[in-house]
C-alpha cells in the first residue's frame, strides 16, 4: 500500500519541492511553520503565548516516545516468539525411560 504524496505539477528552480514530501511529513512541517509565525506575532505584540511551559512539553514528548517504543516492541515480537526466546535450550519433559535391557547392556 503506497502513501499519497499529493504531488502537484513540478516547478523548476526549487531545491526541495514541497510536492515530493509525503503528506504526513508535510502536515508536521506546515504545523511547525504556522507555530513559528504565531510565536513571532506574539513576540511582536509583546504578549505571552498561552503555550504550556517547556517542562510540560518535554513530558508530552516523553509520552509520545514511550508510546512509540512500546508499539514498535509489540510489533517486533509476538507472544510465541517471546516464549521461544526465553525458553531456548530448556527442556521440561524428562527423557523417555530407557528399557531395562539397554541399561543392563551398558553395565556389562
Amino acid at each position: 500500500m503506497t502513501r499519497p504524496t499529493g504531488r502537484l505539477p513540478a516547478r523548476p528552480g526549487l531545491l526541495v519541492q514541497l510536492t515530493e514530501i509525503p503528506m504526513d511529513v508535510r502536515a508536521y512541517a506546515i504545523s511547525l511553520v504556522v507555530g513559528l509565525l504565531v510565536g513571532a506575532l506574539y513576540a511582536f505584540l509583546n504578549t505571552r503565548s498561552p503555550a504550556p511551559p517547556v517542562i510540560a512539553l518535554l513530558g508530552l514528548l516523553g509520552m509520545l516516545i514511550g508510546e512509540t517504543v512500546v508499539s514498535w516492541a509489540k510489533s517486533q515480537m509476538s507472544a510465541k516468539a517471546a516464549a521461544a526466546h526465553c525458553l531456548h535450550a530448556k527442556t521440561f519433559v524428562e527423557a523417555p525411560a530407557k528399557s531395562a535391557a539397554a541399561s543392563q547392556e551398558r553395565r556389562a
